[in-house]
């Protein structure tokens, strides 16, 4: 991602966050792909603000008048609209306002036609029997902190450790990633300038999901070294490496991993991708 207006580094809930100032400031996430979903998501972020009024924290831009997914904030509510090609799309709100100036953190998953939402790891708001999928709207920008069509819409506050899942978390990791935190200081490629990485779409993990043992695609030895670490959704580093590359892949062997959701940080000189891999 890159960041647009006077976006900052900061103290976030645990190591560094960002700070966006309400008037015009957001970060660019591009337009893969990777960012379009259909009828299965989670997505989850830190948050600590005292806004009031409509402010947008995510969403994959609008084109046409076809909307597709939007969180955002209606005077400290988090809620989340699923577009205009979904029936029942919203608003969704968690009916917990979280603008008191501390941390919270939200979680929302979209997985066999529910949506839940999670506030510090507790379920706050279900709603069942929705249908349809979500509108992909291929080449529109995903923004975190704004919308390209409303100005008043900039969200005031600080971020940390955003993630965004393209198949639903279980429960359990859901009440996980809102109780615990993981530092974005305990891996040297998230604590450079974001403005200075490029997200590399072309690296791959196969199989996902898998038993432990997969390997990491598209990789280029003549970039020199691969930086790659495997963390749980607790925080806890399971997997570490940094050497050279083989005919452009690496592959990974987990011996006692636990089931479950793990997150897959690779840089590789200035490209990054972080990666959800699925441990069964």
């Amino acid at each position: 991602g890159s960041f647009a207006g006077g976006v900052t580094r900061s103290a976030g809930y645990t190591g560094a966050g960002v700070t966006l100032d309400g008037v015009d400031d957001y970060i660019n996430l591009g337009s893969s792909n990777q960012l379009e979903v259909a009828d299965e998501f989670t997505l989850g972020m830190w948050m600590k603000t005292n806004q009031t009024g409509q402010a947008t924290v995510m969403t994959k831009n609008q084109v046409g008048g076809h909307y597709s997914y939007v969180v955002a904030l209606d005077n400290g509510v988090p809620f989340i609209g699923l577009g205009s090609e979904v029936t029942d799309s919203g608003p969704h709100q968690a009916g917990v306002a979280i603008n008191d100036g501390n941390w919270h953190h939200v979680g929302y998953r979209l997985e066999g036609g529910t949506l839940d939402i999670y506030i510090d790891g507790v379920l706050s708001y279900t709603k069942n029997g929705i249908k349809g999928n979500i509108a992909a709207n291929t080449g529109q920008e995903v923004w975190i902190g704004g919308r390209s069509d409303r100005s008043d819409r900039f969200y005031q506050g600080q971020l940390d450790e955003v993630v965004f899942y393209r198949i639903g978390l279980t429960d359990a990791e859901m009440i996980a990633m809102g109780t615990t935190g993981q530092s974005s200081s305990d891996c040297e490629a998230a604590s450079r300038e974001v403005s200075l990485i490029t997200e590399n779409v072309a690296w791959q993990v196969y199989p996902n999901p898998n038993t432990g043992s997969f390997s990491v695609s598209g990789l280029d030895e003549r970039k020199g070294n691969v930086q790659i670490q495997m963390i749980s959704l607790l925080g806890r580093s399971v997997y570490q490496y940094e050497g050279p590359v083989e005919n452009g892949n690496h592959t990974i062997a987990l011996e006692k991993a636990s089931p479950g959701m793990y997150i897959l940080q690779v840089q590789q000189a200035n490209e990054q991708r972080t990666i959800a891999v699925k441990v069964q």
